[in-house]
């Protein structure tokens, strides 16, 4: 559900950065897997969570291009808590 492209409401209530966002995603993903169970039974919540979080808190390589150590490391604790 997730490869580096959050949905733009989720972005807008700041994304992975926030922790009050985590419910937000859950619940998301198991809308999702709801609505395309018939189709699909396997899913991958976040792909590559540690190199998203990298390159894009730490290096600023990816979007959002930041170079935050701390702000990565709340990051990567959200995502990580919320790949259901």
């Amino acid at each position: 559900l997730f490869h580096f492209t959050l949905p733009r409401w989720f972005e807008d209530l700041g994304g992975f950065e926030v922790e009050a966002n985590i419910d937000a995603f859950v619940q998301f993903s198991e809308r999702v897997f709801r609505e395309y169970a018939p189709k699909c039974q396997l899913w991958c919540t976040v792909n590559e969570p540690e190199v998203y979080v990298e390159g894009g808190y730490s290096s600023g390589k990816f979007p959002p291009e930041k170079t935050d150590v701390k702000l990565a490391a709340v990051t990567l604790r959200n995502v990580l808590e919320a790949h259901v």
